[in-house]
Formats: structure tokens, sequence, C-alpha cells
């Protein structure tokens, strides 16, 4: 008897007996042979075998099957494994096109393992990669503030009483054929009671209101980022190295702070660019090369780009068309491998850490194949020993990162790269070159300038998420370590959070932030003169109107204000005398606009909420 028959006909009897009315399956169940680590039925960390892919494709789909013929009707929901889609696909075939195709599972939770092993990067990018896709509108969040399995409540100790792994999860959205934009539409908690099966009314108490500020909140249209997902093409299964490499290596620029967290399948990206190309305004697609792979997706995208919009390529060139890389920005060489050093040409995070870097082709998709264009700016290379290869650069409005994974050249668990679980953990920045964090360090060039300022090679960056509602930016993240501030600058300028004090230098703004932090930003800044300006959010001077939001300690500033889409009865302030302002349309909304302002300057407008809404 079959795996998916036995535990289908157990359910069925338990379900008529107990009277349950839906099956969860836990912690990898169905989706891989090896789901709490990178290796499965198609690798083993040291190759792919792509041969294999028809027997655990089988395998996998039979107990699928088996499965759902035992349960007509019934409702299933899944926990997913750790791994992105493309992991999960590539090192163990599994079927995720056949099952969102049924339309009986729903989408996977986002992992809690965020708590456990603090990969916030590696939890967001599996979760995006797992909605990009959906049969219907409907997914769930989940929050982990108990455990009954093992002896921890992580509210109270994983978390420290601090929502990092709550507002910034929140963040994440999925965009449909139509360009509108979905956030989580229900809520799992996991669990209300604790290890010994009390429920301490301390955890709700405390959690409930940030639960409300989160879902109250969610996204109304695309972050500043917007990963294309070749959901499609990664369920194919024809390059397995690239798939794998793909997506682990966006879950590294996650980790290290890539503020990546709105997602669309390549399918309705097609929907889109063709129908709703408005709803791409203001956004820089994040696009793997697999997704160019398809001729009328890189039609799209490099159309986007010739109108003097920003796209960013991420990938590996080896095998692919000699017109694709060329339209990217390099040509293919001879491939390189092995040990190399890096060369950087672009302001990176504000410390040291090494330039050693060391292609494994089994988690880089391949060798170094790729050969900067004249016409290619380059922001990074690698120096093999037969020559250089692009790491980063920049050709027009496309800019280019190869994923080459950041891994040891030993990778054994004693050294330690790969830890017992086979999970592949990327080298420490003094060591080797943190390759992942050039996504994060290109987007400079786009004008959004986002940069660590750590005091130690081993600190890490905060990690940042930025969404986008009412026409606000809402800056949420974790600071693992809360002594590395961040260095921001945004193409409206810097972003000015009510509450907070930040310091300008050379034309950007250093934050220091909390463990946990999340701010709604309107106003931004532009001001050559260095110092300490601050943010604060004033009492309203007339009824019907909003409480201003002020900023304090300009020279000879230029501030915007973005407005939320049908306010009226705009002021705008220094104390109480009325200052002339401009209207400026920008792609991120309009903005109340005023120059040359020192001292201080507040915005407000009339209040659209009625009654006991105010």
């Amino acid at each position: 008897t079959g795996i998916g028959t036995f535990l289908g006909r157990q359910y069925a009897a338990l379900a008529r007996d107990f009277g349950f009315d839906y099956l969860w399956l836990s912690n990898g169940m169905g989706f891989g042979t090896e789901t709490w680590g990178v290796t499965g039925a198609l690798f083993d960390q040291h190759a792919f075998y792509p041969e294999k892919i028809p027997e655990a494709s089988a395998r996998m789909l039979k107990f699928w099957q088996e499965l759902l013929a035992e349960l007509p009707g019934a409702v299933l929901e899944t926990r997913g494994s750790n791994f992105p889609a493309g992991v999960e696909i590539a090192t163990d075939a599994a079927p995720l096109g056949f099952l969102y195709g049924t339309g009986v599972i729903a989408p996977p939770v986002n992992s809690p393992m965020a708590a456990i092993d603090f990969n916030t990067g590696l939890a967001i990018a599996s979760w995006m990669s797992h909605i990009a896709e959906l049969p219907g509108r409907d997914y769930a969040f989940r929050y982990y503030i108990h455990d009954p399995w093992f002896l921890n409540s992580p509210w109270l100790d994983r978390y420290g009483r601090n929502p990092w792994d709550l507002y910034p999860v929140m963040t994440v959205s999925r965009m449909n054929g139509a360009g509108e934009v979905e956030p989580p539409s229900r809520l799992a908690l996991l669990t209300c009671d604790d290890s010994y099966g009390g429920m301490p009314e301390q955890v709700p108490d405390e959690v409930i209101p940030h639960v409300i500020e989160a879902f109250s909140s969610t996204p109304d249209r695309s972050g500043p980022l917007l990963w294309v997902y070749p959901f499609a093409e990664y369920s194919r299964m024809r390059d397995l190295p690239r798939t794998f490499n793909e997506d682990m290596f966006i879950a590294a620029a996650i980790q290290d702070g890539l503020p990546l967290n709105t997602v669309i399948s390549t399918g309705n990206f097609r929907r889109v660019a063709a129908k709703h190309p408005e709803k791409l305004t203001g956004t820089i697609p994040v696009v793997p090369v697999t997704a160019l792979l398809e001729e009328d997706i890189a039609e799209l995208l490099f159309s986007f780009a010739g109108r003097g919009n920003f796209i960013l390529v991420y990938g590996s060139g080896a095998g692919i068309p000699e017109r694709l890389a060329e339209r990217i920005g390099f040509r293919r060489a001879a491939p390189q491998r092995g040990a190399a050093r890096a060369e950087l040409f672009l302001p990176g995070d504000r410390t040291s850490f090494s330039d050693r870097l060391f292609l494994h082709e089994q988690f880089s998709g391949g060798p170094a194949v790729e050969e900067a264009l004249s016409e290619t700016r380059i922001a990074a290379q690698a120096r093999f020993a037969g020559g250089t290869r692009l790491l980063a650069g920049r050709n027009g409005s496309i800019l280019f990162v190869r994923s080459l994974l950041p891994v040891e050249e030993e990778y054994l668990p004693e050294n330690p790269t790969v830890f017992r679980k086979r999970h592949l953990n990327c080298a420490p920045p003094d060591r080797m070159f943190p390759s992942a964090r050039l996504i994060r360090w290109s987007l400079a060039e786009a004008g959004w300038e986002l940069r660590a300022v750590p005091s130690a090679l081993r600190q890490m960056p905060p990690r940042l998420c930025i969404a986008r509602r009412d026409d606000a930016f809402l800056f949420c993240g974790y600071t693992p370590d809360t002594t590395v501030p961040l260095e921001i600058r945004t193409p409206l300028g810097v972003p000015v959070p009510p509450e907070q004090e930040l310091l300008l230098k050379s034309g950007a703004g250093i934050w220091h932030t909390a463990k946990a932090f999340r701010f709604e930003v309107r106003v931004f800044v532009r001001q050559e003169a260095e110092g300490v300006i601050s943010g604060k959010t004033m009492y309203p001077l007339l009824p019907g109107m909003t409480p201003p939001i002020e900023v304090r300690n300009l020279h000879n500033a230029e501030v915007r204000c973005l407005v939320p889409p049908g306010s009226s009865g705009w002021e705008v302030r220094r104390g109480r005398t009325h200052l002339p302002f401009e209207w400026e349309e920008t792609p991120y909304g309009r903005c109340l606009l005023v120059r040359d302002i020192s001292e201080q300057v507040s915005f407000s407008w009339k209040n659209q909420r009625k009654g006991n809404e105010a």
C-alpha cells in the first residue's frame, strides 16, 4: 500500500470519527525527500542529477495522486518546506505546478524558521516564491508565538517581545494579472497554547495590537522592487543548477538587506505589461535570467527598460543565447571556475571585507563566462587566473548582477559552510566577498542608496522591507545588531520617519534603528549641509485637519511630502505661518514641494476620516 493511500484512508477514518474538517501536512510533507536541507533526490551538495527527474517526479506525483484519490472534497493545507519553490523543484522534483493546478491545496504559509535560524531572507524569499502563482486570492500569514512541540514561546524568548518577524513579513504581497496587489487575507497562529498547554495572557495582550496594525496597513501597490518570478518555467525543470542558484542567491540578498517584498509570476507580468503598464510605474523589476529565456518576457522587460525605467537582472550567463547576453551587457567567454579575487568599483557597505571568491559550479549556476561589453559600466568583477568576469554592471537602464554565491572552497561540516542538516550557509564577509550584497549596492545606480555602516566585519546589516500604502512608504525591518546604522537615500531624497532623529551626511541619512522597526514615511529631504534633523508628528492646529508632519533643524533644504490620493485642503507651514508650495508629479505619487527651507516645515491636509474613525 502506497504511503499516500495509507495516509488518505487513515485520515478519512479519523475525520469521520472525530469530525475533522481539514488536513494539515506539516514540515515539508509532500514537498520532497529531504525538506530540512538543500539536498534531495536530485542534489547531493556536489552535483545535480537531471537524469533522476523522471523517477523522482513520478514518486512525488504518485504520493499526491494516491492521497487525493482517498480524500475527494477534502480541504488540504500545507506547511511546505523551509526553501523557495525553485529549490524544492531543483532538488526534489516537487510537483508544485500540478499541486497548484488542482486548486486543492492552499499555498504554504510563511516558515517559522526565521525565529530559529534568524535567516529572514530565506523565509521571505520562500514565501514569495510560493504565493507568486496562486489558484485564487486567498493565502495566510502565520505568526509563531508559542510552540507546543519544543520548549519555547517565541514571542517571549526568540523574538524577545519584538515584532521583527511580523511587520517586515507583512509587507510581502503578490501582484495579480490586473496589476492589483494582494496582501495576505488570513492569519494563522502557531500556536495559542505553549509547551505546557498554558495560554499566558501576556502574549495575546502584547501581540494582538501588532497584528491589528500589520493587517490594517498592508500594501496597496508594489514596493520599489518587483520580483518577476518564473514559477511556470522552474516547474518545467529545464536547468536544475540555474534554478537552485537563482532562488538561493536572491534569498541571500534579502538576508543581506535587499528590500524585496513584492512578487509577480511571469504569467501575470505578461498580462500587466500588456494591459496595465501604469501599475509598474515607480518599480524596478528584479528578474532572474530564467525569466528572460522566454522571448516575450525578455521583449517586455527590455522595452520597459528602453523607456527609461530600470530593470535588474541576476543569474548566470552560462549557456544562454549570445544575443540575450549582449542585450544584458556581456558576451560569453571562456568558462572560469574556482578561486578568484573580487574587485569592487562602486561604494559598498561602510566597512572592509574580504576580496576572496570561490566559484562552485553546483552552487552558482555554472562557470563564470560573463565578459563585459565595452559599453557596459563595470561595478564589480571577479579576477580569475584565466581573466576577469563581470560580477555587476550597468548597460543603459539594465543592471546586471552575477549570482555567485559566497561559498568557501571547502564546504564540509567542520569548516563550516554546509552544516549537519545540509543547510547552505554563505560565508561571513571577513572570509569571502559578500557577493549577495551586490544587488543592494547596484540599486544606487537607480537612485536607491542602501548601505550598512558596521564597525566590525561580522556585524550583519539591517534587513529592510519597503512597502507602499496610500502613497506613503512603509519602511519595516529587523536589525540583528542594533549598533549597525543604515545609510539611506532614495530618488525623492532622504526619508524622514516621524519621531526619529537622523544625521544627514554627504546627502544621505543615517538611521539608527531598534531591533524591530516600522516607519510610515511621507516626507523626504534633500540638503547639502550636514547635521541632525528630526521628524515629529504634531497636534492639529484646526479641526478637521490631520496632525501636521513636521521636520526640524533644516538648512536650505528641498522638502517633499507625498500626500494620500484624493486628499484636499493642503497646508504647508512654518509654525503658524503659511508657506507657498509647488506640486510635483513623481513615479511614486503626487508631492507637495518646498525649496530653500531652513529651521522647520510641516505638512497637513483635511482629515478624510469621519466620526469615530478619526
